[in-house]
């Protein structure tokens, strides 16, 4: 939590806490009083919990198992809990004063946090982040998840928004946790209830491919999908989203049913989970948040294969959808957890290019064609499926 709302907290709940300094700890054997979870709204198995005294500062985290109600200390644990005894603690001990409390329930694979220390070393001094892995295209972790014979790759692909490193679609949802201010007393048991909610985004995207087919049959083999304008990092007490950064997820996309060569469309759907999705900043940018690239794979009936690029601003399609809001302090709120893109202008496709829109239409996302046309060279078919 940042410094200075701290203090402000304080200011405003002096009269509401009647611990004093003077009443608060001696410092050879302070006061101590504990502290039980309840949580209620969106259900998860597990918090990481933290509680901080918004006056003489101090913290502690914990790790808390909803279904047992109980856990045991990650951070700050107290002198008087023995590594043994903090197995399982169903209430926790804590200085006396006046405490605001705020947990996290989120995936180790995607923030890589194996204890809270990294995110409670600036306590007291600076906000409480929870920030997203980022990656650049060459590592490991981006190319695991492309599909057998993905062309992106640095030596084969030319991104045509490279604005950004990227992150990983989220493999669960971010739950974030926050309580109003209670005072802790000597010697006092005080139940804490904690309200729990989803602050991610889970996303579908879906497009249309209108095939011009009148220079040769093609059918779509497989599309790959990459979206801009992700950000990263969430403020754990307040649950909003710092946007001032913004990242690039490639995240899997199919068509609803195969293509075939007699096939004048081909209807495309793909899903992720996110923290959220930020707007451009105008219909008119061609690079940067809020951009969508396709990669289109496509195979003649004589068997020569390609993959064609082309990209679309969604601006209006995300405006539209009403996914996000800017708070005064110009951080992100999501306004829902689920939102469907649905781009209402077709992108037209023929055997050799992205060609753009077949018509253009006010207040609709265009597609443009990047002029980008990159042969595959292979005797392996299964090269370019799924």
């Amino acid at each position: 939590m940042n410094k200075q709302v701290i203090i402000a907290i304080a200011s405003l709940f002096t009269l509401y806490c009647s611990c004093t300094n003077e009443e608060m700890e001696n410092a050879k054997a302070p006061y101590m009083g504990e502290i039980r979870f309840s949580v209620t709204g969106t259900p998860v198995d597990s918090l990481y919990i933290i509680a901080e005294r918004v006056v003489d500062y101090t913290s502690y985290a914990m790790a808390h198992d909803i279904n047992r109600g109980n856990g045991r200390f990650i951070y700050n644990r107290p002198s008087t809990v023995s590594n043994k005894k903090n197995r399982r603690l169903s209430a926790y001990p804590v200085k006396i004063g006046c405490y605001v409390v705020s947990g996290i329930n989120c995936s180790y694979k995607d923030f890589g946090y194996s204890y809270m220390d990294e995110i409670m070393s600036g306590a007291g001094t600076s906000r409480l982040l929870l920030e997203q892995r980022t990656y650049s295209l060459a590592d490991a972790e981006i190319i695991s998840r492309l599909p057998k014979g993905s062309i992106v790759t640095p030596d084969k692909w030319n991104d045509h928004n490279p604005y950004s490193n990227y992150v990983t679609p989220l493999s669960k949802d971010v739950v974030q946790a926050s309580s109003e201010l209670y005072d802790v007393g000597r010697d006092e048991a005080v139940d804490i209830a904690v309200a729990a909610e989803s602050k991610s985004l889970n996303l579908t995207i879906q497009f249309t491919i209108t095939k011009d087919m009148s220079d040769t049959p093609f059918r779509v083999t497989m599309v790959e999908t990459e979206l801009a304008g992700i950000p990263n990092t969430l403020e754990i007490y307040s649950g909003l989203i710092d946007y001032g950064r913004t990242y690039k997820v490639f995240y899997p996309t199919s068509p609803v049913t195969p293509d075939t060569y007699d096939a004048t469309e081909v209807r495309c759907s793909g899903t992720l989970r996110a923290l959220s999705l930020v707007t451009p900043k105008s219909a008119s940018m061609s690079n940067g948040p809020g951009i969508l690239q396709i990669m289109v794979h496509v195979e003649t009936q004589d068997g020569k294969r390609k993959v064609l690029s082309g990209k679309i601003n969604l601006y209006n399609t995300i405006t539209r959808e009403e996914i996000t809001e800017v708070t005064d302090n110009d951080m992100l709120r999501n306004l829902k957890t689920e939102a469907t893109l649905s781009i209402e202008a077709d992108c037209l496709l023929s055997s050799s290019a992205i060609t753009g829109d077949i018509t253009q239409v006010t207040g609709i996302d265009a597609w443009q064609g990047t002029g980008e046309e990159i042969v595959v060279e292979s005797d392996n078919p299964e090269e370019l499926t799924n």
